[in-house]
């Protein structure tokens, strides 16, 4: 009867630890912070990105001619297509459409296409560091004006410069509302150079940057992105 009473005893006791541990480990992981929340990372999913924000170009963009003096301040849209071949990359193409303020014509507009790969730093948590390296091509063009009345200078019709965007880094901060949809403050800046003015080649190739700042938002997609993985295990049971 001794030996019965204190094998109940202990095992009173390890059912008690047992259940403190689990309570402990509840009430610890309630009491994660939203951001630390662990969360399916995806991986084989394609990704669609969608972004917005400011952008301005300093350096010369032809000899002797600001940036600044075609294109000034502006406003990007981009839009990127990619594919999560694992939770810490990807790899996609990307768009962006920019519209500038005019300095001497009545429009100034942009595009740059680049092909990058995105390396993840958090793949796991709410909150996910990344960050973006890409290169490409830009091309800015100002609409048609005329030379002011009296100026010694022929009309003006139009202009467009292009070149190659030598290296683009972005950097952001994804904020993980759900498995498969994220919001991140971006920032970011390209080394960039100009060889060519219409169809004529420049001189000397003409380098400067253009800098970023914007909010994005990166949607999962297709078969393997956490969600859908879910969403078919509980189908399929």
């Amino acid at each position: 009867m001794r030996h019965a009473k204190t094998s109940i005893g202990f095992a009173s006791l390890a059912l008690g630890v047992v259940t403190w541990g689990g309570l402990g480990s509840t009430a610890q992981a309630q009491e994660e912070p939203y951001l630390k929340q662990p969360l399916a990372a995806p991986t084989n999913a394609f990704e669609l990105q969608l972004s917005t924000g400011y952008t301005q170009g300093f350096g010369h963009i032809v000899p002797d001619t600001a940036i600044n003096n075609v294109a000034g301040a502006g406003w990007g849209f981009t839009g990127d297509v990619a594919y999560r071949f694992n939770p810490y990359a990807s790899l996609d193409l990307e768009g962006q459409y920019q519209v500038f303020v005019a300095e001497n014509a009545n429009s100034s507009q942009g595009v740059d296409v680049n092909v990058g790969a995105t390396f993840h730093g958090m793949p796991n948590r709410r909150a996910d560091p990344w960050l973006r390296v890409a290169t490409g091509w830009r091309w800015i063009w100002q609409g048609s004006t005329t030379a002011p009345i009296g100026a010694n200078v022929p009309p003006f019709t139009s202009a467009s410069y292009t070149g190659w965007d030598v290296v683009n880094l972005r950097i952001g901060l994804d904020i993980r509302t759900s498995d498969n949809i994220s919001w991140a403050p971006v920032v970011g800046a390209d080394l960039q150079s100009f060889f060519w003015e219409g169809t004529a080649t420049l001189p000397r190739g003409q380098f400067g940057t253009f800098v970023y700042a914007g909010v994005q938002g990166r949607f999962d997609i297709g078969p393997s992105a956490p969600a859908s993985v879910a969403l078919a295990r509980a189908v399929g049971q």
